[in-house]
């Protein structure tokens, strides 16, 4: 049965036509849900944004940093460099007509905590080491490999443990060691020569999760728990921990692998199952602002952290506001939190907590990415390939900005051919 202008309508269990609210609701305003909502509200969908917390942005958390005569900068709290060789993000923000506030990032270079000192990345090589091993590159494959297990070989064991896996762990703010060496450091070949290398959005990437949400076709709801998502039918019955209930012909689901198992456990039990397997990691990420300059510690992209809780502090000093400076500092989240993170991250830095202005905290969730991970989201896919329910997220294509936003995509486009 069709409705006047051609598209399905839907018969409830008494045997009456029913059309539900929305084309699609999705569950999660992170990157991945907000850019597939952003496709399908393009497209003229009519799209539900379900949102637990209280704005949309997810790992797209930024603080304004308010300096002199009106002057701002600002601090990425998670995901913090853009590049040009992300093809689809950059076409999502000429989408949103944001390329004009792209601006070139400074190169300030990061450094590594070292006994206490702050040392650069070159002198913390073992050179004699890394020219011995780095012939092994030729024989050695990333496949079937740990990131432990590759890195040993090709650069030496001491260069592995001493520098890139504290490297790594500071990007995926988590213990790198057993993550599948082809699941990091991806090489895109594909560039926007139009677009600086590297580069930032003025006033912060969470500047970008706040137009995403203005599309037309877009109603978001902000403090919206859901608790499942049932199949009725040809429809999607999205049910809210208060009770609320949403109707959509299609649903995607753009949480964590464990929140989205739980959402999915009565009628998708399978996929759920296969959700359960992938292991997730908490990040609490403190924001800090402080007053001066700071004249002790050098302009730098981040510190990198081997030892403690803190996995890396990402700084400002790139886009650097007058008489300010301000970290970005990633904890593991399930360490204790609270006064010890102001005061370890205080330590490590070798100022006062006098100094401190403003104080901010955010929590992300990142995969623990093991051996089989790419075969079990090739099940993943197979068994959602003839529905209407979407998986997005961090934990499916990989990790990075773009990542998410291709894989969005691809649901995206599965969607509309379906």
């Amino acid at each position: 049965m069709n409705r006047s202008d051609g598209s399905p309508t839907l018969m409830n269990s008494a045997g009456t036509t029913r059309d539900p609210s929305f084309d699609l609701c999705v569950v999660g305003a992170g990157i991945s849900g907000l850019s597939l909502a952003h496709y399908a509200g393009s497209a003229g969908l009519r799209v539900l944004l379900l949102e637990k917390s209280g704005e949309p942005g997810g790992c797209f958390a930024s603080a304004i940093i308010d300096g002199p005569c009106n002057s701002r900068g600002w601090l990425e709290l998670g995901a913090h460099t853009c590049y040009n060789s992300y093809l689809n993000f950059v076409s999502l923000l000429e989408d949103l007509q944001l390329l004009g506030q792209t601006c070139p990032r400074r190169g300030l270079g990061f450094r590594v905590m070292d006994g206490g000192e702050l040392r650069t990345i070159a002198s913390c090589l073992d050179y004699w080491e890394l020219f011995r091993s780095l012939p092994q590159l030729i024989f050695e494959r990333r496949k079937n490999n740990t990131v432990n297990s590759f890195y040993s070989h090709v650069i030496g064991r001491k260069n592995c443990q001493r520098v890139l896996i504290p490297m790594l762990n500071a990007v995926a703010s988590q213990d790198t060691r057993d993550f599948p060496a082809d699941e990091l450091l991806k090489w895109r070949h594909e560039r926007r020569k139009d677009v600086y290398r590297s580069f930032a959005i003025s006033g912060g990437l969470q500047s970008v999760a706040s137009a995403l949400v203005k599309n037309k076709n877009i109603t978001s709801k902000f403090g919206i728990e859901v608790s499942s998502v049932e199949q009725r039918r040809e429809h999607y019955v999205v049910e809210s921990t208060r009770g609320e209930t949403f109707h959509g012909k299609a649903v995607a689901v753009a949480t964590p692998p464990d929140q989205a198992a739980h959402i999915l456990t009565k009628d998708f039990s399978g996929v759920a199952d296969l959700l359960s397997k992938i292991e997730i990691r908490r990040v609490r990420s403190i924001g800090l602002i402080f007053r001066g300059e700071l004249p002790a510690i050098p302009r730098v992209a981040g510190i990198v952290l081997p030892e403690g809780p803190c996995f890396s502090a990402v700084s400002s000093d790139a886009f650097s506001v007058a008489g300010k400076r301000a970290f970005a500092f990633h904890f593991n989240g399930d360490s204790e939190g609270g006064e010890g993170d102001l005061e370890h991250a205080c330590r490590i830095l070798g100022v006062s907590r006098r100094d401190v202005e403003s104080v901010r905290v955010t929590y992300h969730y990142l995969p623990a990415l093991r051996q089989g991970h790419a075969e079990l989201v090739i099940r993943l896919d197979k068994q959602l390939w003839n529905s209407d329910v979407l998986l997005v997220g961090n934990y499916l294509g990989g990790l990075s900005i773009e990542d998410c936003v291709s894989r969005s995509r691809s649901e995206y486009q599965r969607l509309s051919l379906s």
